[in-house]
């Protein structure tokens, strides 16, 4: 199992080592991508390993590493055949003196200036085209394998076995739409069962805004690591669709979107806007997709019981009722504006629950 153990009950001292171990292991991978590759100015870290850094001590105990691969900024152009992206007709036009192998200027004629057919894209007066870095090396997952091989120790007896790596997923260029790759690495400490890091490296996820940059905690209070983030805004517009959207389409929504969606709610940090919220919503796609009009509702929240208890069994300090957790959702939204419809409030309600 990936972040949790199979068999898992009340907390012991195991337990307790056994999560500040996985921690740990998360901790020094979240380092190797921000300080010690490049990695790091390109990746953007979603998830529940960023949710400290805006709601403190009351964050869920991360799982996994959650990346974004951002697509390019530019235009991908192949530096040897820019066309049509030139800098100036001349690279395009025909040139009679050329064509006709003579080695004298010529009176220039209409033809000179005639592209054959090409239609180039050429700058404003003054300006050049901005041509895309070159294309990565490796992959993410496998750049970050070499970092592992490399730096293996998480923290004293906690060491990751790269030999075990297993990505999960095909990588191609970007141009081929892939969505991405999971990659699992196993670590192993003394004394304790094994564990695993999950890292998911996903490329068909749209930005709404610019990613921001976020010191996250280490666990071991050493420090904070920063790396690229969405904000606590898009990150709250998000998890307001996914809770939709599994309503939707699964039955009910997830206990842990919900936990996270209350918090980041009423965080001081979380300024969402409509605007930013409808670009969301519409960009979802899919069907189940909500419509943006009931994007505030909470009334329409359906969670299931069982999973909720499993929830809390798992994080012991989370207290209340789905019902009530739905409750302080509605309140925390009512400062943020939106359409008549998501004014409407409720209770939600848990399925399943007697």
């Amino acid at each position: 199992m990936t972040g949790s153990r199979a068999g898992e009950g009340a907390r012991s001292p195991d337990d307790e080592r056994w999560r500040a171990a996985h921690r740990a292991v998360l901790d020094h991978l979240l380092r190797l991508v921000a300080e010690y590759s490049p990695l790091g100015e390109d990746l953007v870290l979603r998830g529940s390993m960023v949710m400290s850094a805006w709601v403190g001590a009351e964050a869920r105990e991360p799982a996994d590493l959650d990346w974004i691969v951002p697509l390019p900024l530019l235009v991908p152009v192949d530096p040897a055949h820019p066309y049509p992206y030139v800098d100036g007709l001349e690279s395009v036009q025909q040139w009679p003196e050329a064509a006709d192998g003579a080695g004298r200027y010529e009176i220039w004629r209409f033809e000179e200036f005639d592209t054959g057919g090409l239609r180039p894209m050429v700058p404003p007066d003054g300006l050049h085209w901005v041509f895309e870095a070159e294309p990565e090396e490796r992959p993410p997952h496998l750049a970050l394998i070499d970092l592992v091989r490399e730096r293996p120790v998480a923290a004293p007896g906690v060491v990751l076995d790269v030999n075990g790596a297993r990505p999960d997923g095909i990588w191609t260029y970007v141009e081929y739409e892939t969505p991405g790759v999971r990659l699992t690495i196993p670590w192993a400490a003394e004394g304790l069962p094994p564990g695993e890091a999950r890292l998911d490296f996903a490329r068909d996820e749209p930005l709404p805004e610019l990613p921001v940059w976020t010191a996250i905690p280490r666990a071991d209070g050493s420090g904070r690591t920063v790396v690229r983030t969405p904000g606590p805004a898009l990150s709250l517009a998000w998890k307001l669709l996914w809770l939709h959207t599994d309503c939707a389409t699964e039955g009910h929504a997830r206990a842990k979107d919900l936990h996270d969606a209350v918090l980041l709610a009423e965080a001081e940090v979380t300024r969402l806007s409509p605007r930013l919220l409808h670009k969301v919503f519409r960009r979802a796609p899919g069907a189940g997709t909500p419509a943006y009009a009931d994007a505030l509702r909470v009334d329409t929240l359906v969670l299931d019981a069982e999973d909720w208890a499993d929830f809390r069994t798992a994080h012991p300090r989370v207290r209340g009722t789905a019902e009530e957790w739905v409750e302080r959702l509605g309140r925390a939204l009512e400062r943020v504006p939106g359409p008549p419809a998501a004014r409407r409030k409720g209770r939600g309600r848990a399925a399943g629950a007697s």
